[in-house]
């Protein structure tokens, strides 16, 4: 049970409905929760445990793959995609389609790539 101090008497009003609150200097109790970030942006210092983060840490953006690297996860997926042979990941052409290909290997490509790449794949299989 989260329990927070503040150096001042204070009622905190939060968005999500709750009215807390603090005497001087006296532990009171928060809910868990979104209402702890507000009342830590307050000043409130937490009594029995870590404070929270007020700046969620984000993942560093991934660089995106070079061609190489990118052709090599799209001959992949495509090899992947036929292997499951679903008619949804395909397109009436039979090339797979990019949603198909992006959730196979995690990047974001375009439908010009996916045809270029199919096409020279089912070029050099002859």
């Amino acid at each position: 049970m989260p329990t927070y101090v503040l150096n001042r008497s204070y009622t905190h009003r939060s968005r999500y409905g709750h009215a807390i609150t603090f005497p001087k200097g006296e532990p009171t109790w928060v809910p868990p929760g979104p209402i702890e970030l507000e009342v830590a942006a307050l000043g409130a210092d937490r009594v029995d445990g870590e404070q929270p983060d007020l700046v969620p840490q984000t993942a560093a953006p991934k660089a995106p793959a070079s061609d190489d690297e990118l052709e090599g996860l799209m001959r992949e997926a495509f090899v992947e995609l036929s292997a499951k042979n679903d008619p949804a990941d395909f397109t009436a052409s039979g090339v797979p389609t990019v949603k198909a290909v992006e959730r196979t290997i995690g990047e974001d490509v375009t439908a010009k790539q996916v045809a270029e790449y199919w096409a020279k794949m089912k070029a050099e299989q002859g």
